[in-house]
């Protein structure tokens, strides 16, 4: 799989297909703090699987955020859409 590339809102519908099922995928995105200003650091998560959003009226962006679970760890993590640059194996792009 190396060198292959994926388009990044496919990547996200594959990935939120795994919510409700066994299905896993793996991820890097770039982390960012809205709050400080201030991110880049890339995070992978070997194995991962979608949960659902969660349902607060101040969710700001929630459509614009990939919600998961670090299976490994079995912590509830989020990120942008638009900083994942790896789906399983594949480099995520704009197209």
């Amino acid at each position: 799989m190396a060198g292959d590339k994926i388009n990044i809102f496919r990547a996200v519908r594959l990935a939120r297909a795994t919510k409700d099922t066994d299905g896993e995928f793996s991820i890097k995105f770039r982390k960012w703090n809205r709050e400080k200003g201030q991110g880049g650091d890339l995070c992978h998560i070997q194995r991962a699987r979608c949960r659902p959003a969660p349902k607060k009226d101040d969710l700001v962006n929630a459509e614009a955020k990939l919600y998961f679970i670090d299976l490994d760890r079995m912590l509830p993590m989020v990120c942008w859409q638009c900083l994942i640059v790896e789906y399983n194996g594949m480099g995520c792009v704009l197209e």
